[in-house]
């Protein structure tokens, strides 16, 4: 588990998985890769950089496709100092296909 990191409360909750806390994504891949654990559970954002950072990594790991999309309402600030110029449904739009194609988490 990465620490300061949120997951799913079925994987928190559950008493027979043993998890590690670890400060550092680079630390769980080299742990993943020399066995030190079985399972890294990462968002599918960060995908793209474990890739770049471990040329090997498709050779030596497998991805599972889950994906866990909580409930609730994102909330954006902006300070009353900045003129946004945006309607607030255009706004949305943006933030929405922003967040599907995977540029916000």
């Amino acid at each position: 588990m990465s620490r300061h990191t949120h997951y799913f409360d079925r994987f928190v909750q559950d008493p027979e998985l043993r998890k590690v806390v670890v400060n550092d994504l680079n630390i769980a891949i080299a742990m993943l890769e020399n066995q030190g654990f079985e399972i890294l559970i990462v968002p599918e954002i960060m995908l793209p950089s474990i890739k770049r950072d471990f040329a090997q990594f498709d050779s030596l790991f497998k991805v599972h496709s889950y994906r866990f999309k909580p409930q609730g309402i994102k909330c954006f600030g902006f300070s009353h100092k900045y003129q946004l110029i945006i309607e607030p449904d255009t706004l949305s739009t943006c933030v929405e296909a922003a967040y599907e194609d995977g540029l916000l988490i």
